[in-house]
């Protein structure tokens, strides 16, 4: 018994459709070739004899891994600890990624680097201008909009 992180991939196209963790990945790994998969979403799967599941690695960080396999990962972008320990709550992970999105967006020219944190409990970006903290975003919606924008002078 050995926890990781297994995909799932179609065959047909090569496209990895999901990625997941588990605390026995090889049982993991057998119950979906039985047939008993993660989430209900596959159970409605059109082409199901087309899936197949595999190990991406074995660990036991995996909040770590997890969210190195999944988030964006960009020399301009930098994740706290606190950050990467929330990386397998329903929903954070999304959180982050629609944040990097929106602030890759607003912030396209390279000198811009940014610090995913948490701050009092919620997700939030410091915006770095060539290496000077200039400003901080916070996020609370999964949509990645900020809801809160304080300047660092």
């Amino acid at each position: 018994m050995s926890k990781g992180i297994f995909r799932i991939i179609n065959t047909y196209n090569n496209q990895e459709m999901a990625i997941y963790t588990s605390d026995d990945v090889e049982k993991s790994i057998e119950d979906f070739e039985k047939g008993i998969v993660p989430g209900r979403v596959w159970e409605r799967y059109k082409h199901k004899d087309q899936l197949k599941a595999e190990i991406l690695e074995k660990t036991d960080l995996l909040a770590e891994r997890y969210a190195f396999y999944t988030w964006p990962q960009l020399s301009r972008i930098t994740y706290s600890d606190d950050c990467i320990a929330r990386s397998l709550e329903k929903g954070f992970g999304k959180r982050v990624k629609n944040s990097v999105d929106w602030l890759i967006e607003k912030f396209p020219d390279p000198k811009y680097s940014f610090e995913m944190i948490i701050k009092d409990g919620k997700l939030a970006a410091n915006v770095f201008d060539n290496g000077r903290r200039s400003e901080r975003y916070t996020f609370d919606k999964k949509s990645g909009n900020p809801t809160v924008r304080e300047f660092i002078g």
